[in-house]
């Protein structure tokens, strides 16, 4: 007599799919709701399986997802939803994915000359920091409180002391006060 719970190669049968990519099926034998899943007949346990070309959100793919994030460099979110039919919050998360992947390709920053300036970002001398790296073009870290030495030393903590100490040029428009740090400063003049 033949056992009622599919074996693992039941769940997925590349000879099916209409491509060689890795498909589920729904598992209709399966008590209760029947999903993309199904128990091993050894243990028991239940076998989920991840599809790698789909993105955090289940319903789109990795290669939408950059499609969102790569439109949105050049356009607001409010319209890219309206190109793409989708909610706000939806093309938020994919955008929000794809910068994630950006700054992983992008790698850990070495930086050699940085260049540090502070932005408003709203009314009553509300300021955050911004620390570019000069050679590669790229902002590096956004943060702090405000314009003070402790918002400074969390960027400084989160480089670490080894790259830290390897920063031979600070470029910035404003007097920053930096404790124990030995790089030359250029203070280049306020121009409107």
């Amino acid at each position: 007599m033949r056992s009622l719970r599919p074996r693992s190669s039941e769940l997925v049968r590349p000879q099916d799919a209409p491509s060689a990519r890795p498909t589920l099926r729904r598992d209709a034998h399966l008590p209760g709701r029947g999903g993309p899943a199904g128990r091993l007949q050894g243990c028991g346990k239940v076998k989920q399986e991840k599809l790698d070309w789909l993105a955090d959100n289940p319903f789109v793919t990795k290669r939408f997802a950059f499609f969102v994030g790569r439109r949105c460099r050049t356009m607001t979110i409010r319209d890219v939803a309206e190109e793409t039919r989708l909610d706000w919050k939806t093309i938020k998360a994919l955008d929000c994915e794809y910068m994630r992947e950006q700054l992983r390709r992008a790698g850990k920053p070495r930086p050699g000359v940085i260049g540090i300036d502070e932005i408003s970002i709203r009314k009553g001398r509300v300021y955050r920091m911004v620390v570019s790296d000069l050679e590669r073009h790229r902002p590096i870290w956004f943060g702090g409180k405000d314009r003070s030495e402790e918002s400074m030393d969390a960027f400084y903590k989160e480089l670490g002391p080894t790259k830290s100490k390897k920063i031979r040029l600070i470029w910035t428009k404003s007097s920053i006060p930096q404790s124990d740090f030995h790089a030359i400063f250029q203070v280049r003049p306020w121009r409107i």
